[in-house]
């Protein structure tokens, strides 16, 4: 057996009246076709970075990573040529790389001097060798 219902104490709903007629067309918001054109400038970093033999689309996207990454605040434009060189050495990258390349540029030249101080090894390695070189600074007393 099935438990009667509970009685509603709650007011009905009221009914809101609806227009009984549709309109004639639905506007919608226009789409840009294609992304927008990269700069001069992002197009000039391409070509002065990357050799022959790479397709013109993909030194197209490899500008419009640039000009996303020139738009942005706090990007160096020496991080970004340093990111289009190590891209151009990198057989298989693709442009969407670009940014981590980019990224990885900017903290090796922002890195502490400590990570790029030589090894103590060096220092004396390179100590030795000026010790090699050197010339003495007195002359040598003969033994008499």
């Amino acid at each position: 057996m099935i438990p009667p219902e509970p009685e509603r104490d709650d007011e009905p709903p009221t009914l809101v009246p609806v227009p009984d007629w549709t309109p004639e067309f639905v506007e919608t918001a226009a789409r840009p076709t294609r992304t927008p054109e990269p700069t001069d400038s992002a197009k000039t970093l391409v070509r002065l970075h990357i050799g022959q033999g790479i397709p013109r689309a993909v030194k197209r996207q490899l500008a419009e990573q640039v000009d996303r990454l020139g738009r942005e605040r706090g990007i160096d434009r020496a991080d970004v040529e340093a990111g289009l060189a190590e891209w151009a050495r990198r057989p298989g990258a693709g442009p969407r790389l670009l940014p981590n390349l980019v990224a990885d540029a900017a903290r090796a030249r922002t890195a502490p001097a400590a990570s790029r101080r030589p090894s103590t090894t060096d220092d004396r390695m390179a100590a030795i060798q000026a010790l090699k070189t050197a010339t003495p600074t007195q002359p040598r007393r003969e033994l008499e």
